[in-house]
């Protein structure tokens, strides 16, 4: 059996019958991660000592001196554990790591510019609702944004960074889900950039006008 059987309108994809409230076209299905639950977790960490690995070039000659630490997208969510909490409430105690990695970068004793990587690793052990008893598991995703405020170089092998990071995390799940729509969008021509566009001499009438 699938949609064309048509088994339960309401439920299933097709025309929408009786009162198109604002033009509505139809009911279509999309697959969607579905957000069950979410939380906000934000941690400033003071001067804390991280190992400098991968220092290139291999030709850089230290001592080194500090100039920037972006967080990259690498960073995740790793070694997750999640235990039900048995009072009721579907929640459960959810522990793990977040892994964040930094992109560094350096001057080496001749001034020359020099990259590096780093990671923190901050411990999460927290609460948050999530359904059992569904074909589709759910699963636990985090996102994740560490801005480094300062830094500084302990050792030719170490740094020490302080940093703001805010962590969102979130119980989800791919589901079918049926929602109204206009129908297809109307996807307009494209306007191709030419030098001339600014010019007034467009916006001139073409010919003169007689006396008015």
């Amino acid at each position: 059996m699938s949609f064309c059987k048509n088994q339960n309108p309401a439920q299933t994809p097709g025309p929408i019958c009786g009162n198109q409230s604002n033009q509505l076209k139809d009911k279509i299905c999309i697959e969607v991660n579905k957000v069950f639950d979410a939380c906000l977790k934000q941690i400033s960490t003071d001067n804390t000592t991280l190992p400098l690995q991968n220092i290139l070039p291999t030709t850089a000659v230290a001592p080194y001196t500090f100039v920037s630490a972006t967080s990259n997208s690498s960073s995740s969510l790793e070694n997750v554990v999640i235990t039900p909490i048995t009072d009721g409430s579907g929640c459960s105690r959810v522990q793990g790591n977040i892994t964040i990695n930094y992109d560094i970068m350096l001057k080496d004793s001749a001034s020359a510019d020099v990259t590096a990587e780093s990671q923190l690793v901050i411990p999460i052990d927290i609460i948050m609702f999530i359904p059992k008893g569904a074909v589709v598991d759910t699963s636990i995703s985090a996102t994740i944004s560490s801005i480094v405020t300062s830094g500084t170089v302990v050792s030719n092998d170490s740094i020490s960074l302080s940093s703001c990071t805010t962590i969102i995390m979130k119980v989800i799940a791919p589901v079918d889900v049926l929602v109204p729509t206009y129908g297809y969008c109307y996807i307009p021509t494209c306007n191709d950039y030419t030098e001339d566009m600014s010019c007034k001499m467009f916006d001139m009438p073409l010919f003169p006008k007689d006396r008015e």
